[in-house]
């Protein structure tokens, strides 16, 4: 039922921004921001400012290797691993 949505909703502004698409991100979050009411509260180049550094920083975790071990890096991330599986 929630597969036919799937056109209507819009991609995640974090992803985005992680895939370098920040034009994009910045428009899901006007969006958002129009439907809340709140556009006095979000200015065009205080998002930019704000955006910037998160792309920066994802590019620099995206340099080192990540994958399915990294799941099991730390105590903590490797017990919730553990249990979402088993649960699933």
């Amino acid at each position: 039922m929630l597969m036919g949505y799937w056109k209507w909703m819009p991609e995640s502004p974090r992803w985005l921004i992680s895939t370098g698409r920040l034009q994009e991100a910045e428009d899901i979050v006007q969006t958002i921001a129009r439907m809340n009411g709140t556009t006095d509260k979000i200015k065009h180049l205080k998002l930019q400012e704000l955006m910037k550094p998160c792309y920066v920083k994802q590019q620099e975790q995206n340099s080192s290797s990540i994958g399915v071990w990294t799941l099991f890096s730390k105590r903590t991330l490797a017990k919730n691993t553990a249990l979402v599986t088993i649960a699933w």
